[in-house]
């Protein structure tokens, strides 16, 4: 019976707001298929996606500074310094702060301290599932948009994948050639053109301190999506690739859930986007997703022929992202203006990521030139048709 009190009268205290927004924040990186890859702080240069430090507000662009190796030869023999020097060559990039939120409304009215806990805790729950999608939306969207290096499923000298057809399976070979691109730095434009782009650094792990030692593994990872997965399967090597991977696995659960093991790259089944997970793209996906200051890209231009669909599978080295987080996510409840027997939830994020790529213009147009420039730092897009 309606005696006066509304909504309002039971919302949570503030140290109960801190433990859900921390709950939420901690499920993200715990269910997320990407947080395995995410640096455990700034320093760690061998993750797939970097941490970075800076002011996290949103709105807010911090810099990601990058010089490139001295390539000179140098001077011989008893000489003087100045006969041999060579200037540091920088380049940068800049990350935007944003904040992701959603928010649902109580379905019934709540009135005592029992129907206000019932909501919260399914509200809580169905967001922390939504901010999990969100955030892997967020990041793999970012690594498949605008790729400048593209392994075209049976075309591999193609720059683009127009020429991809039904009948082309992705298989082995397509991982090979992509691991090849990345020891080698090269890469094919539009017009078949062998072009040399940057080279990619393999993703390290330690791991087997609970061996009594410490082991650095160096491999290169790959994110698959459904249809190359069933593809996969049918390439007679597969077999090898599951057995390496097993074999190593008995002490990585990376490898323990992989798909394989094949030529130093890690096969990982990350199945292919749709309204209820997270995954892979497709070029006809409407699925794109980024911060609210992130243009849609239009992921058509990854179409192969007769417009066939395809499945943009992402290969990835150390680097190919940026991630700043330095904070929990928030958890908030009110009471319904409209009608105040009502309650709502809601969680935001702060956060920022960007794929990895510099840009001269960020360093006033100097070093036009250098390899880095306006080129993915870690990510080779590995195109198959759909099925």
């Amino acid at each position: 019976m309606f005696d006066g009190r509304t909504a309002a009268d039971f919302l949570s205290d503030p140290d109960t707001r801190v433990a859900y927004g921390e709950e939420i924040n901690k499920e993200m990186m715990v269910k997320s298929k990407v947080a395995p890859f995410v640096a455990k702080n700034p320093n760690d240069d061998g993750a797939i996606i970097k941490g970075a430090l800076g002011t996290l507000e949103q709105g807010n662009s911090f810099r990601i500074p990058f010089v490139d190796e001295l390539l000179d030869a140098g001077a011989r023999g008893n000489v003087k310094m100045n006969a041999s020097e060579e200037e540091l060559k920088k380049l940068s990039m800049f990350v935007k702060v944003d904040v992701i939120q959603h928010s649902v409304p109580s379905t019934e009215s709540v009135l005592n301290p029992s129907s206000a806990e019932k909501f919260r805790t399914m509200a809580k729950n169905k967001l922390k599932n939504w901010g999990v999608r969100k955030f892997d939306n967020i990041v793999i969207s970012g690594l498949t948009a605008n790729c400048t290096n593209i392994v075209a499923c049976g075309n591999h000298t193609d720059g683009t994948t127009a020429n991809i057809e039904a009948t082309d399976k992705f298989s082995l070979a397509d991982v090979s050639e992509a691991k090849r691109r990345a020891e080698q730095g090269y890469a094919y434009d539009a017009a078949g053109n062998k072009i040399d782009v940057p080279q990619l650094l393999p993703f390290r792990q330690e791991e087997n301190a609970q061996l009594g030692y410490f082991e650095t593994l160096n491999y290169y990872v790959m994110w698959i999506g459904s249809d190359s997965e069933s593809d996969l399967k049918s390439d007679p090597n597969w077999v090898n690739a599951v057995k390496e991977a097993k074999e190593r696995g008995s002490n990585n659960p990376l490898f323990t859930g992989s798909l394989g093991y094949w030529d130093g790259v890690l096969l990982l089944p990350f199945k292919t986007a749709n309204l209820r997970q997270s995954g892979i793209l497709r070029s006809d996906s409407n699925l794109f997703t980024g911060f609210s200051n992130v243009k849609k890209f239009d992921l058509t231009t990854y179409k192969g022929k007769l417009a066939i669909p395809t499945e943009i599978n992402l290969f990835l080295g150390a680097g190919a992202g940026v991630i700043a987080v330095d904070q929990a996510a928030n958890f908030y409840d009110w009471a319904d203006k409209d009608d105040p027997r009502f309650m709502k939830a809601g969680t935001d994020k702060v956060f920022a990521f960007g794929k990895t790529k510099y840009n001269s213009k960020d360093n006033d147009d100097l070093l036009e030139d250098n390899i880095y420039n306006n080129k993915d730092f870690g990510v080779i897009a590995v195109v198959a048709p759909c099925r």
